[in-house]
């Protein structure tokens, strides 16, 4: 990682400073990304109306949004706790 110092300040360059993140936050951002792909399957997936008169959809997602959405929010205050006492 290329660095320099200024007034006891690191700057890291554009690239490297999203990666830092994603390498800080990576459980967070798993979570947050599994989650939105659950709202997407269900959203393609879609719903019907049987010939009995039943609705047929995926509801299973909708529960697996919410828990990686809070699963995320909860590794995220972790991990910013965590490496915040650190500094």
């Amino acid at each position: 990682m290329y660095s320099y110092k200024m007034s006891n300040i690191v700057r890291y360059s554009n690239i490297e400073a999203p990666m830092k993140f994603l390498r800080k936050y990576k459980i967070s951002v798993l979570f947050c990304i599994s989650g939105i792909l659950c709202l997407i399957a269900y959203n393609t997936i879609g719903s019907y109306v049987d010939g009995n008169g039943f609705l047929v959809e995926p509801f299973g997602f909708i529960p697996l949004f919410w828990l990686f959405q809070l699963l995320a929010l909860v590794a995220l205050v972790v991990t910013f706790v965590k490496h915040r006492k650190v500094q």
